[in-house]
């Protein structure tokens, strides 16, 4: 509407098909009415439903880990960061609360994997990089107990592919005591690469 002379007269609205462009969506019109006409049940639902062929869909290119935490199966990389809050935390500090638990049984029930002569030498891992040697399977199953050189093949794989916000390392409740619950190996190849801090989440 436009307004003249203090009286209210009526304005074409413009042609939405003019110059190829499409009608109005009244879809999405439909769509809010239907979903505002639904009682609660039938809108959880609903909103169940989406989720389910939304994570159906994610999971061809992607993974859940056991915290609800997407990452793409290509590169490691964090899917959904809006769902945590991920912060740079000191490499020494984690690195310190970490090594003293490979010393404590009471702390870690299986210290460094099952491993002896842990932590490998920097030049044992800057070997496994040089060589190729990588690997690029996760141990969250903790299926590789006493095999030393996968692990040191799995911190080399780390190193090789670096990248400061890739695949942050989770921490137990509370994120201020740098205790580790997932990501030692991403520890470690911090360590070698000399990074001073890493990238932080807290496990839900």
């Amino acid at each position: 509407m436009t307004y003249s002379s203090g009286t209210i007269q009526p304005c074409a609205f413009p042609n939405n098909n003019a110059k190829g462009r499409a009608n109005a969506p009244m879809h999405k019109v439909k769509r809010i009415l239907e979903w505002a006409s639904m009682t609660d049940s039938d809108r959880r639902a609903r909103e169940a439903e989406i989720l389910a062929v939304r994570e159906r869909n994610r999971s061809e290119w992607a993974i859940k880990d056991e915290d609800g935490i997407w990452w793409r199966k290509d590169n490691g990389m964090i899917v959904n960061p809006e769902d945590v809050s991920i912060r740079p935390l000191k490499v020494s500090k984690i690195w310190e609360v970490y090594s003293l638990r490979q010393k404590t049984p009471d702390s870690e029930p299986c210290p460094w994997w099952g491993c002896t002569d842990m932590p490998p030498r920097p030049e044992e891992i800057q070997k496994a990089v040089d060589e190729g040697r990588v690997q690029s399977e996760r141990n969250d199953d903790n299926q590789h107990i006493g095999e030393r050189e996968w692990h040191i093949e799995r911190i080399a794989y780390l190193v090789k592919y670096w990248h400061d916000d890739g695949h942050p390392i989770c921490m137990k409740k509370p994120i201020s005591k740098m205790d580790i619950y997932n990501g030692a190996h991403r520890l470690l190849a911090a360590r070698h690469l000399k990074k001073d801090t890493i990238q932080c989440y807290e496990r839900k």
